[in-house]
């Protein structure tokens, strides 16, 4: 390690929150508003799974995209680990797995305690401690990370509005995402949502998955479901991510007039 300093991002906070529902201590990568803290209002919240890998990326792309391009001014929560994926002991697996699969190459199962984290501890926190909108919160997941938002999305207790979800890993537990979604529509004909589904072209049963999925969801027909899907042919699974983060961000806030760029003047 040489003894040069460190480059660090311009408005952004490092907290940590030790989770009692999944017993592993969270690093927070919280990116405010560039006008933040000139201004009183309170700003939508986008929750980015990843974070040890997709915050640098999601706060260089989100800022550009605010204003000028429809998107409104965000707060961005990342939640990390201070591990990265290739270290071998990031656990996003486990955490973001609806499922429990057995011989995995490493722990499954954890996406109900990540839920109850989410919704019970760190959404309450950052309510707590920023000038937000609880009524609009945003999520982005990509791989397993995006079978969670779509676990998150089918469900009577999800906290979010808006979803990003790439290459969300549909083949997951042999279709499970396909089960789950299948039981909440037996019991709803609502769903009011905005969904960005997206996929690469790395893996053939994964994009017929994609197809699946997309063809179950306009059939549904949910009453308040604004949704749309892309492929990405010319994409890898990695390389996807920052096109589904800029074409979702800018679905996912169609909905909301553009705005005058103050920060820019």
């Amino acid at each position: 390690m040489s003894n040069y300093p460190r480059v660090s991002i311009p408005n952004t906070e490092l907290r940590t929150i030790a989770s009692s529902h999944v017993g592993e201590e969270y690093q927070i990568y919280v990116s405010l508003p560039i006008r933040y803290h000139s201004s009183s209002k309170r700003y939508p919240v986008l929750y980015l799974l990843d974070a040890d890998h997709l915050f640098p990326v999601a706060q260089g792309l989100v800022r550009p995209l605010e204003c000028q391009e429809g998107i409104p001014e965000l707060i961005v929560v990342g939640i990390a680990y201070g591990k990265l994926i290739w270290e071998g002991t990031n656990p996003r697996v486990r955490d973001y797995s609806p499922t429990f699969v057995e011989n995995y190459r490493v722990p499954t199962g954890g996406g109900e305690r990540f839920f109850k984290f989410l919704n019970e501890e760190l959404i309450p926190f950052i309510d707590d401690n920023y000038r937000t909108q609880p009524d609009d919160r945003s999520i982005f997941g990509h791989s397993i990370g995006g079978c969670f938002v779509l676990y998150s999305l089918f469900r009577d207790d999800n906290p979010f509005y808006r979803h990003i979800a790439s290459s969300a890993s549909p083949t997951w537990d042999n279709r499970w995402i396909f089960k789950h979604e299948a039981a909440f529509s037996n019991n709803h004909t609502e769903l009011k949502a905005k969904l960005y589904l997206s996929e690469d072209n790395t893996d053939p049963p994964s994009i017929a998955g994609w197809r699946d999925l997309v063809e179950t969801l306009e059939q549904r027909q949910y009453t308040g479901l604004d949704f749309s899907s892309r492929f990405y042919e010319h994409e890898g699974h990695n390389t996807v991510r920052p096109y589904s983060l800029t074409d979702g961000l800018r679905f996912i806030f169609s909905d909301i007039p553009p705005c005058k760029p103050q920060w820019l003047t």
